[in-house]
């Protein structure tokens, strides 16, 4: 019986610190959010994952991943419209795989290729 029951509390401590909330960092004057971090663990432990940046209209205007503190996997930046302006790709802070800029209307403007924080490639797209 003793070992189900730590093997329960076992469970439940490490579900409960797996567990990822939403905080508001910034809110605007009306009370909107601005900033938001998405965190993993608990208290003064938790590690922030996630980052959600909003226009003062309450269109995202970026989100962006975390790994060990620094930005890891996509970030998304929006035009205050809600078209996509540009996306980004990230391993361990460092820039890597290929970035797109777009132009206001949703067109691809350009594409940048990143390895390891290096530019290997940059291609202009001509707008349609």
């Amino acid at each position: 019986m003793r070992i189900v029951f730590t093997l329960f509390l076992s469970f439940v401590f490490l579900s409960s610190s797996a567990q990822v909330r939403k905080v508001v960092i910034k809110t605007f004057p009306s009370g909107q959010p601005e900033v938001i971090y998405h965190l993993k663990g608990k208290e003064m432990n938790a590690e922030k994952i996630k980052e959600e940046v909003y226009y003062e209209n309450g269109k995202l205007e970026y989100t962006g991943e975390f790994k060990n503190g620094t930005e890891h996997g996509e970030w998304v930046y929006y035009y205050p419209s809600g078209n996509i302006k540009a996306k980004e790709y990230w391993k361990n802070g460092v820039e890597h795989g290929t970035w797109k800029e777009y132009h206001p209307d949703g067109q691809l403007a350009r594409e940048i290729v990143y390895k390891d924080g290096k530019i290997v490639d940059t291609v202009v797209k001509k707008r349609q």
